[in-house]
Protein backbone atom coordinates (compact mmCIF):
# COMPACT_ATOMS: atom_id res chain seq x y z
CA UNK A 1 0.00 0.00 0.00
CA UNK A 2 1.91 2.94 -1.14
CA UNK A 3 1.12 6.37 -1.93
CA UNK A 4 3.85 7.00 -4.03
CA UNK A 5 3.69 7.98 -8.03
CA UNK A 6 5.41 6.49 -10.87
CA UNK A 7 7.41 4.14 -8.79
CA UNK A 8 10.57 2.78 -10.46
CA UNK A 9 12.05 -0.65 -9.06
CA UNK A 10 15.16 -2.07 -10.31
CA UNK A 11 15.94 -5.74 -9.53
CA UNK A 12 19.92 -6.32 -10.62
CA UNK A 13 21.73 -9.83 -9.71
CA UNK A 14 24.90 -7.02 -8.99
CA UNK A 15 23.36 -4.73 -6.78
CA UNK A 16 25.38 -4.68 -2.87
CA UNK A 17 22.47 -5.46 -1.08
CA UNK A 18 20.00 -8.51 -0.58
CA UNK A 19 16.21 -7.38 -0.05
CA UNK A 20 15.72 -7.87 3.51
CA UNK A 21 12.35 -7.02 5.35
CA UNK A 22 12.22 -3.49 6.45
CA UNK A 23 15.41 -2.53 4.81
CA UNK A 24 13.98 -0.31 2.48
CA UNK A 25 12.21 3.03 2.74
CA UNK A 26 11.10 3.37 -0.78
CA UNK A 27 10.81 1.36 -3.73
CA UNK A 28 12.70 3.71 -5.62
CA UNK A 29 15.76 1.29 -4.92
CA UNK A 30 17.85 -1.16 -7.21
CA UNK A 31 17.61 -4.36 -5.60
CA UNK A 32 18.87 -7.14 -5.54
CA UNK A 33 16.65 -9.78 -5.86
CA UNK A 34 16.50 -12.83 -3.02
CA UNK A 35 16.54 -15.73 -6.20
CA UNK A 36 19.12 -15.26 -8.89
CA UNK A 37 17.25 -13.84 -11.81
CA UNK A 38 20.17 -15.09 -14.20
CA UNK A 39 19.75 -18.39 -13.37
CA UNK A 40 16.04 -18.05 -13.94
CA UNK A 41 15.72 -16.52 -17.00
CA UNK A 42 18.88 -17.73 -18.79
CA UNK A 43 17.78 -18.96 -22.45
CA UNK A 44 14.42 -17.69 -22.23
CA UNK A 45 12.54 -14.96 -24.62
CA UNK A 46 12.02 -12.19 -22.82
CA UNK A 47 8.99 -11.55 -24.83
CA UNK A 48 5.57 -12.77 -23.97
CA UNK A 49 3.09 -12.34 -22.00
CA UNK A 50 3.73 -11.24 -18.43
CA UNK A 51 1.49 -10.58 -15.17
CA UNK A 52 1.48 -8.77 -12.03
CA UNK A 53 -0.33 -9.71 -8.92
CA UNK A 54 -1.96 -7.45 -6.54
CA UNK A 55 -3.17 -8.57 -3.26
CA UNK A 56 -4.79 -5.64 -0.73
CA UNK A 57 -4.39 -7.40 2.64
CA UNK A 58 -5.56 -4.25 4.75
CA UNK A 59 -9.10 -3.28 5.07
CA UNK A 60 -10.09 0.37 5.04
CA UNK A 61 -8.52 1.45 1.85
CA UNK A 62 -8.63 1.92 -1.90
CA UNK A 63 -6.17 2.09 -4.51
CA UNK A 64 -5.77 2.03 -8.95
CA UNK A 65 -3.45 0.91 -10.67
CA UNK A 66 -3.28 3.14 -13.08
CA UNK A 67 -0.57 1.13 -15.77
CA UNK A 68 2.00 -0.37 -15.27
CA UNK A 69 5.09 -1.53 -17.60
CA UNK A 70 8.21 -3.72 -17.67
CA UNK A 71 11.31 -3.15 -18.77
CA UNK A 72 14.37 -6.54 -19.55
CA UNK A 73 17.60 -5.66 -20.36
CA UNK A 74 21.12 -6.82 -19.36
CA UNK A 75 22.55 -3.27 -20.80
CA UNK A 76 23.15 -0.07 -18.70
CA UNK A 77 21.35 2.65 -21.20
CA UNK A 78 19.85 5.69 -19.65
CA UNK A 79 16.28 6.54 -20.84
CA UNK A 80 15.44 9.55 -21.59
CA UNK A 81 13.02 11.47 -19.22
CA UNK A 82 10.51 13.83 -19.68
CA UNK A 83 8.82 15.78 -16.74
CA UNK A 84 5.60 17.36 -17.55
CA UNK A 85 3.25 19.70 -15.48
CA UNK A 86 -0.23 19.04 -17.42
CA UNK A 87 -3.59 20.39 -15.48
CA UNK A 88 -7.13 18.96 -16.94
CA UNK A 89 -9.54 21.07 -16.56
CA UNK A 90 -12.75 19.06 -15.29
CA UNK A 91 -10.04 17.48 -12.83
CA UNK A 92 -8.90 20.40 -11.34
CA UNK A 93 -10.39 21.77 -7.92
CA UNK A 94 -9.33 25.37 -8.08
CA UNK A 95 -10.43 25.84 -4.24
CA UNK A 96 -7.83 23.15 -3.24
CA UNK A 97 -5.63 23.63 -6.17
CA UNK A 98 -5.02 20.16 -6.75
CA UNK A 99 -5.98 17.77 -9.61
CA UNK A 100 -7.39 14.29 -9.08
CA UNK A 101 -4.85 12.15 -10.81
CA UNK A 102 -5.15 10.45 -13.92
CA UNK A 103 -2.94 8.79 -16.77
CA UNK A 104 -1.15 10.90 -19.41
CA UNK A 105 0.12 9.55 -22.83
CA UNK A 106 2.75 12.04 -24.36
CA UNK A 107 4.00 11.18 -28.23
CA UNK A 108 7.79 12.24 -28.68
CA UNK A 109 8.15 13.51 -31.98
CA UNK A 110 10.77 14.62 -34.32
CA UNK A 111 11.14 16.76 -37.49
CA UNK A 112 7.63 15.12 -38.01
CA UNK A 113 8.14 11.25 -37.19
CA UNK A 114 7.07 10.05 -34.04
CA UNK A 115 9.79 8.84 -32.33
CA UNK A 116 8.40 7.04 -29.14
CA UNK A 117 5.10 7.26 -26.87
CA UNK A 118 5.43 6.98 -22.74
CA UNK A 119 2.65 7.04 -20.65
CA UNK A 120 2.61 8.05 -16.68
CA UNK A 121 0.37 9.33 -13.76
CA UNK A 122 -0.46 12.97 -13.50
CA UNK A 123 -0.21 13.24 -9.83
CA UNK A 124 -2.47 15.90 -7.59
CA UNK A 125 -0.22 18.79 -8.38
CA UNK A 126 -0.14 18.34 -11.97
CA UNK A 127 3.16 16.92 -12.56
CA UNK A 128 3.82 13.54 -14.61
CA UNK A 129 7.02 11.57 -15.56
CA UNK A 130 7.54 10.23 -18.65
CA UNK A 131 10.70 7.50 -19.76
CA UNK A 132 11.49 6.97 -23.48
CA UNK A 133 13.76 3.63 -24.42
CA UNK A 134 17.32 5.67 -25.49
CA UNK A 135 18.38 4.62 -28.89
CA UNK A 136 19.84 6.43 -32.13
CA UNK A 137 16.95 8.49 -32.86
CA UNK A 138 16.09 9.01 -29.04
CA UNK A 139 19.50 11.16 -28.14
CA UNK A 140 20.85 13.73 -26.21
CA UNK A 141 21.63 15.62 -29.65
CA UNK A 142 18.60 15.46 -31.46
CA UNK A 143 15.36 18.44 -30.96
CA UNK A 144 11.81 17.05 -30.46
CA UNK A 145 8.46 18.01 -29.52
CA UNK A 146 5.61 16.44 -27.92
CA UNK A 147 2.00 15.63 -28.10
CA UNK A 148 0.09 15.37 -24.74
CA UNK A 149 -3.27 13.26 -25.15
CA UNK A 150 -6.08 12.34 -22.09
CA UNK A 151 -8.57 9.96 -22.88
CA UNK A 152 -11.56 12.55 -22.59
CA UNK A 153 -9.46 15.71 -23.18
CA UNK A 154 -8.39 17.69 -26.35
CA UNK A 155 -5.07 17.00 -27.49
CA UNK A 156 -2.15 19.39 -27.72
CA UNK A 157 1.40 20.04 -29.03
CA UNK A 158 4.20 21.89 -27.81
CA UNK A 159 5.00 25.03 -28.75
CA UNK A 160 8.49 24.89 -28.29
CA UNK A 161 11.50 22.40 -29.92
CA UNK A 162 13.68 20.95 -26.87
CA UNK A 163 16.27 18.64 -25.94
CA UNK A 164 17.50 16.40 -23.69
CA UNK A 165 20.30 17.44 -21.53
CA UNK A 166 21.94 14.97 -19.62
CA UNK A 167 19.12 12.95 -20.50
CA UNK A 168 16.44 15.32 -18.87
CA UNK A 169 13.80 17.48 -20.02
CA UNK A 170 11.11 19.53 -18.95
CA UNK A 171 7.87 20.91 -19.85
CA UNK A 172 5.32 23.09 -18.49
CA UNK A 173 1.71 23.66 -19.60
CA UNK A 174 0.50 24.96 -16.36
CA UNK A 175 1.78 28.23 -15.78
CA UNK A 176 1.42 29.97 -19.72
CA UNK A 177 -0.71 29.24 -22.67
CA UNK A 178 1.95 29.79 -24.88
CA UNK A 179 3.64 26.74 -24.56
CA UNK A 180 1.30 24.44 -26.91
CA UNK A 181 0.33 25.09 -30.33
CA UNK A 182 -2.82 27.87 -30.57
CA UNK A 183 -2.64 28.34 -27.05
CA UNK A 184 -5.30 26.10 -26.85
CA UNK A 185 -5.58 25.22 -23.47
CA UNK A 186 -7.88 26.73 -21.09
CA UNK A 187 -7.60 28.98 -17.67
CA UNK A 188 -8.66 27.18 -15.00
CA UNK A 189 -7.51 29.40 -11.73
CA UNK A 190 -6.35 32.98 -11.26
CA UNK A 191 -4.68 32.97 -7.88
CA UNK A 192 -2.52 31.03 -9.06
CA UNK A 193 -2.41 31.14 -12.84
CA UNK A 194 -3.14 27.52 -13.94
CA UNK A 195 -3.79 26.31 -17.00
CA UNK A 196 -5.56 22.83 -17.76
CA UNK A 197 -6.17 20.69 -21.26
CA UNK A 198 -9.85 21.26 -22.27
CA UNK A 199 -12.09 18.36 -21.08
CA UNK A 200 -14.90 17.06 -22.90
CA UNK A 201 -13.75 15.02 -26.12
CA UNK A 202 -14.81 11.64 -24.96
CA UNK A 203 -14.98 9.93 -28.17
CA UNK A 204 -11.41 11.46 -28.70
CA UNK A 205 -12.33 12.54 -32.20
CA UNK A 206 -10.11 15.42 -32.00
CA UNK A 207 -12.89 18.03 -31.31
CA UNK A 208 -15.76 18.78 -28.51
CA UNK A 209 -19.19 18.53 -30.31
CA UNK A 210 -22.59 16.82 -30.30
CA UNK A 211 -21.74 13.29 -30.45
CA UNK A 212 -19.58 13.97 -26.95
CA UNK A 213 -22.82 15.43 -25.17
CA UNK A 214 -24.86 12.48 -26.78
CA UNK A 215 -22.40 10.01 -24.62
CA UNK A 216 -22.40 11.91 -21.60
CA UNK A 217 -25.97 12.88 -21.55
CA UNK A 218 -26.93 9.05 -22.56
CA UNK A 219 -24.54 7.89 -19.62
CA UNK A 220 -25.66 10.47 -17.15
CA UNK A 221 -29.35 9.23 -17.56
CA UNK A 222 -27.90 5.58 -16.81
CA UNK A 223 -26.16 7.01 -13.68
CA UNK A 224 -23.16 5.66 -15.18
CA UNK A 225 -20.34 5.08 -12.51
CA UNK A 226 -16.69 4.14 -13.06
CA UNK A 227 -13.58 4.52 -14.41
CA UNK A 228 -15.66 5.82 -18.20
CA UNK A 229 -14.74 8.68 -20.54
CA UNK A 230 -17.84 10.34 -20.12
CA UNK A 231 -16.94 10.81 -16.45
CA UNK A 232 -14.99 14.11 -17.17
CA UNK A 233 -14.25 15.47 -13.47
CA UNK A 234 -12.97 12.45 -12.66
CA UNK A 235 -15.49 11.48 -9.60
CA UNK A 236 -16.57 8.62 -11.14
CA UNK A 237 -19.78 9.28 -11.43
CA UNK A 238 -21.35 10.76 -15.22
CA UNK A 239 -23.68 13.42 -14.02
CA UNK A 240 -24.66 17.21 -14.84
CA UNK A 241 -21.25 18.41 -13.56
CA UNK A 242 -20.14 16.77 -16.49
CA UNK A 243 -22.72 17.83 -19.05
CA UNK A 244 -22.13 21.01 -17.91
CA UNK A 245 -18.53 21.02 -19.07
CA UNK A 246 -19.02 19.51 -22.31
CA UNK A 247 -21.92 21.81 -22.84
CA UNK A 248 -19.90 24.55 -22.58
CA UNK A 249 -16.72 23.51 -24.53
CA UNK A 250 -19.39 22.49 -26.96
CA UNK A 251 -20.75 26.23 -27.24
CA UNK A 252 -17.46 27.38 -27.73
CA UNK A 253 -16.37 25.24 -30.74
CA UNK A 254 -13.01 23.62 -28.83
CA UNK A 255 -11.15 21.38 -31.23
CA UNK A 256 -7.58 20.27 -32.08
CA UNK A 257 -5.98 23.28 -34.33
Amino acid sequence: NSLDNNIITTFDDNADSSLINGRYASFYAKIKPENGMNSVFNGDNSKGFWKIRIRDEVNSNTGILYGWGLQVNDQQIRSKNLNISCLIQGMYDPSSNLLIPDTLTVRLFRSGVLQGTGKGLIGSDGSCFISYTSDGSVNNDNTFYIQALHRNSISVYSNINFKFTDSEASLDFITSSNQVIGNNIIPVDISPIRFALYSGDVNQDETIDASDLSAVENDAAASLSGYVNTDVTGDDFVDGADLSIVENNLGISVSEP
